[in-house]
């Protein structure tokens, strides 16, 4: 039978209906078995619970088709617990029967064992310590019934065996579930890679269009300041291209590897301004960035590295950049400096519109963000940190 409003339900849920079909078969199993060794050996004093026992583990099973899951669950832990119950009061504490509420309360973690139900869980493991407790105390003071010492023998040695393999059978039960539910997850987390993996290769793909259209667009440009705005915003854009390669190319799908990221953006700077310059980089260690922070961290690079090799050049001089990018506990320093004239806030009269930009990104880090002349050498020092 169907599960009714089955697409309503969410996998969870699902799996919640399916483990308790497969429980409470088990334990109809496990009812059988005990009925028919209990009647072999004249024990035949609970045949009436066996059966309301029976009809009840139907309740479950066509509560379960309706989507009651935690209706059908709290039937079957009852079923158990009434059941067990009868069978202690009635053959003795010293028969061993109170042995299968191990079973019992595993099958009651099994079902009710995640976040969503967890409440349900601690309800019914004190609803156990509390019949359990209560079966200790006044089974001693029922009048249960006589057995022979050798149908109390082999009533004890079927206890033990049936309430042992009946727990490896649930634990049994948990690994495959636990096994098929780690497949799953492998399975769409793969899924997921992929997919992922594919957007970063898309946004890429676009953003080197757009970066071949604005170079089309300033090689047919007449103006020299047009042409350079439209280099700014190209250098932007193949930053953030670079971004998106990285975090794909990386085995670490997701992740920016800014040591990389740095050097090739280092070698595309020079390659489109024909500026050669001499280039210390030092990291501390592999760096990575995640990808809420790679954008705006690799855009905040292009910019000031960009800004360097144009405006810090000195006519016969060599252009020094020094980039040392360092990686404390839960922050990321980032330190350019280079050996030109130093920095002019006004140009012009305007307001330098990429350091704008470069304030806004660092705030978008939740980072702080300082550019001052180096007082120890010519040149400017830019100074970015934010946390990780």
């Amino acid at each position: 039978m169907q599960i009714k409003n089955r697409h309503l339900l969410k996998d969870w849920e699902i799996k919640t209906i399916h483990t308790t079909d497969l429980l409470n078969f088990v334990g109809d199993f496990n009812v059988i078995l005990a009925f028919t060794i209990l009647n072999i050996i004249g024990f035949n004093e609970i045949n009436i619970h066996f059966v309301i026992v029976f009809f009840l583990s139907l309740v479950v099973f066509f509560a379960n088709r309706q989507g009651r899951y935690i209706f059908s669950a709290y039937i079957f832990f009852a079923i158990g617990n009434y059941l067990l119950s009868m069978i202690v009061l009635l053959m003795g504490l010293d028969s061993y029967s109170l042995m299968y509420f191990f079973p019992i309360t595993l099958s009651v973690i099994h079902i009710f064992g995640r976040r969503e139900t967890f409440i349900h869980l601690i309800v019914w493991l004190i609803i156990y310590f509390l019949n359990v407790g209560l079966l200790l105390f006044y089974a001693h003071f029922y009048q249960a019934i006589e057995l022979s010492d050798d149908v109390k023998q082999i009533v004890i040695r079927f206890n033990i065996l049936l309430a042992f393999f009946c727990g490896v059978a649930i634990i049994a039960i948990i690994t495959w579930n636990s096994i098929t539910l780690e497949e799953s997850i492998r399975k769409k987390s793969k899924e997921k890679e992929i997919l992922l993996a594919e957007l970063f290769h898309r946004v890429k793909n676009n953003l080197n269009l757009v970066t071949s259209l604005l170079n089309i667009r300033k090689n047919k440009s007449n103006s020299a300041e047009v042409a350079e705005a439209l280099e700014d915003c190209r250098n932007r854009v193949f930053s953030m291209a670079l971004v998106h390669d990285k975090l794909y190319a990386e085995n670490q799908i997701g992740l920016l590897n800014l040591n990389d990221f740095v050097d090739e953006l280092l070698h595309s700077i020079e390659l489109n301004l024909g500026e050669e310059a001499e280039i210390d980089v030092q990291f501390s260690g592999t760096i990575y960035l995640s990808l809420k922070k790679s954008v705006p961290a690799g855009l905040i690079v292009n910019e000031l590295l960009t800004n360097v090799y144009k405006h810090a050049k000195v006519e016969g001089q060599q252009l020094v950049v020094k980039i040392l990018i360092q990686h404390f506990d839960d922050e990321i320093s980032i330190v350019i400096s280079d050996n030109g004239p130093g920095f002019n806030l006004v140009k012009s009269g305007e307001k330098n519109l990429g350091l704008e930009l470069v304030q806004s990104l660092a705030d978008q880090l939740d980072g702080e963000f300082s550019l001052v002349n180096n007082h120890t050498q010519t040149g400017a020092l830019a100074t970015l940190t934010f946390k990780v």
